[in-house]
């Protein structure tokens, strides 16, 4: 009787969340915050991204350029680079020379990164306008996976 009663509790526990999901319901549970104190609203993505990722992974730095966090997010094994971007992965178009990037997380229908005019991290790109948006700026989009946290 009760190894049939374990099995059932076992089998209605849902399974663990993979980092990439964590990551997601961080992002997702981050909307409608400022999450910057250093970056201006018009310039705090990598800010706010940083600040969703310590979420998930206290011990991650904040930066407040995508062009410093892109490469950060290179060299930290816990992220592989990804080409077709799933909810919960890191969409950036890091910044280069004068043109301004933008960085956020990839969600199921939008990307959710800052809005510039209120600094409030939201759901404010449907995917095809954050590709639209790189391109527009003549940027390359890249897609980051957190597979360890």
């Amino acid at each position: 009787m009760l190894k049939g009663i374990l099995a059932t509790l076992l089998a209605k526990q849902s399974p663990s969340m993979t980092p990439r999901e964590k990551l997601y319901k961080a992002a997702y549970d981050s909307q409608h915050k400022d999450l910057t104190t250093i970056a201006p609203n018009d310039y705090g993505c990598a800010e706010s991204l940083s600040r969703v990722i310590q979420k998930v992974l206290p011990s991650f730095p904040v930066y407040t350029a995508t062009a410093a966090l892109y490469p950060r997010l290179l060299a930290d094994r816990r992220f592989v680079v990804v080409t077709d971007p799933e909810p919960g992965d890191i969409a950036i178009f890091p910044t280069e020379g004068a043109v301004v990037g933008h960085c956020g997380v990839w969600g199921k229908t939008t990307v959710m990164s800052n809005t510039s005019k209120t600094g409030k991290f939201e759901a404010n790109y449907t995917h095809a306008s954050w590709l639209a948006e790189a391109a527009k700026r003549g940027l390359k989009n890249h897609f980051l996976r957190l597979v360890e946290c």
